[in-house]
């Protein structure tokens, strides 16, 4: 009786430990453009922008990604997942186009373009280190752009 008490015992443990190892991670990331502007977001993949994959936002637009995700968590959402498709290649920069005239771009993290420090970079892994993040492109953003001299495209 007392190993058969055992044996149950053990058996629980096992499923709960069981469950606690397939716990499903909810990842829900968004980007929100409070620039006062409409704006496109226009990968770049090996260096070459790629417009068919440009995701547009306007004046107060969100887009949101949610992934639903089981152990072991190697394939989580990050910031670069709105623009990578299965066939689109290695993304390297991220432009953000204001209103057609302004424009900045963010580039890849990389061993000499240490983007930890620029806090904007949406490349930056403090917008991919939680399950629910939110980018937010702002009216600073847009100041801080750079003036395409006409149309940026």
């Amino acid at each position: 009786m007392k190993l058969l008490s055992i044996l149950i015992t053990a058996g629980l443990l096992m499923i709960q430990c069981g469950t606690d190892q397939e716990e499903t991670k909810y990842f829900d990331y968004s980007i929100k453009n409070n620039s006062g502007s409409k704006i496109d977001l226009v990968p770049y993949f090996n260096g070459q922008a790629n417009y068919s994959l440009k995701v547009s936002l306007a004046k107060d637009g969100i887009i949101n990604l949610k992934k639903e995700v089981k152990p072991p968590y190697n394939d989580g959402l990050l910031m670069s997942s709105f623009f990578v498709t299965p066939s689109s290649g290695h993304l390297t920069q991220v432009e953000v186009v204001f209103n057609n005239t302004k424009r900045v771009i963010y580039q890849e993290c990389t061993e000499t373009n240490q983007c930890f420090n620029q806090p904007r970079n949406i490349f930056n892994p403090v917008y991919n280190d939680k399950e629910v993040e939110t980018y937010t492109i702002t009216s600073e953003d847009s100041q801080n752009a750079t003036d395409c001299g006409g149309n940026c495209y």
